[in-house]
Parts: structure tokens; sequence; C-alpha cells
């Protein structure tokens, strides 16, 4: 009886490994195949010089809202982090200062991923600024802010005139302080 029970349970195990990976080999087809479609049906890209016109995001609450970019009639600088992302809990006090010294800038933070999303809000990083959500994978591929911290920095009528990637110090904090200061110039 003990053998039967035991030979009827490595059964069940085996069938339910197998199970498990064709499960894992399908969903990594559909991941892939998604990052394809997402990659042919791009509609926006923040390179210098490429025209941002809207962003739709969800506000903290689920609230699905369009930022509009193309109307704007001041700068604009989009801060793209994950509340995941150890860098971006070390670069917020950096782009926390850039915000507070370019005050009459328009700071948004968008993040790639709702998970733990207030938490981080509330522990690690305290945005000045209001934050949005990413309303779903496929904007953030479609906006090329997979990779965080990033930020992209959008004139008047929705122009990319700078961006960068990774922290927000030395060369790089400098080269976006004077393409800032020279956008607010214009």
């Amino acid at each position: 009886m003990g053998q039967v029970r035991a030979d009827r349970i490595w059964q069940v195990s085996s069938a339910l490994l197998a199970l498990s990976l064709l499960l894992n080999v399908f969903l990594g087809v559909e991941v892939k195949r998604l990052r394809i479609e997402a990659v042919r049906n791009r509609q926006a890209d923040p390179r210098i010089g490429s025209i941002l016109r809207e962003l739709p995001v969800k506000d903290l609450n689920g609230n699905g809202l369009r930022l509009q970019f193309g109307a704007i009639p001041s700068l604009a600088v989009i801060y793209a982090f994950s509340p995941r992302c150890s860098f971006c809990a070390q670069d917020c006090k950096n782009i926390l200062a850039l915000s507070d010294q370019f005050r009459i800038i328009r700071f948004i933070g968008l993040s790639t991923s709702e998970s733990r999303l207030t938490e981080y809000l509330e522990t690690r990083c305290s945005c000045s600024f209001p934050v949005y959500q990413a309303l779903s994978p496929t904007l953030i591929l479609d906006h090329d802010l997979q990779a965080t911290p990033q930020g992209v920095v959008v004139s008047p009528g929705g122009r990319v005139v700078a961006s960068w990637v990774g922290l927000l110090e030395g060369q790089q904090l400098a080269r976006i302080r004077s393409a800032l200061e020279t956008q607010l110039r214009q």
C-alpha cells in the first residue's frame, strides 16, 4: 500500500513538473512575441529631437489620464524609475535637488512598476512633484524607458532636448543642468 501511494505521488509530481515546464516555455515565447510586437508598433521614441506628444498614464489612485506634452508652455522633465531599482532609490536625492533648483520646470515622476510604489514613495523617495504609473509595459517599450533611472527633458511643444540613463551625478548632472539652463534662456 505504501509503495503504491509513493508511486502515485511520483506520477503526479512528474506530471506537474512537466506541465510547469511547458507553461514556462509558452510564457517565454509569449513575452518574446509581445516585445517584438511592441518594437514594431513604436509610436514615439525619446531620442533628442523627437517629439513626445503625450503619455497615457494613471495616477496613484489608478485613474487613467494622458499627459499632454505637445501643448505645454514650459519645459518638463520626465523621470522614469522603478520602486524595485536600488539605483533609483540612490538617485532620488539627485532628482529632488534638481527639481528644487529648477522650480520653474515641470517635473513628472513615471514609475515603470506599480509594485510597492506607495511604500517606495513613503519610505525611500518622497517626491515633491507628481508621480504617475505607466499604463502598460507596452508604454515603457514604446518610449524606450526600460532602463531606470532615466530622464527625458521635453521642451515646449513636446520636443526631446536632452535625456539620460543611470545615476544623475557628476558629468551627467552637469550636462543636464546645462541643457535646462540653455532651454530656459531661449
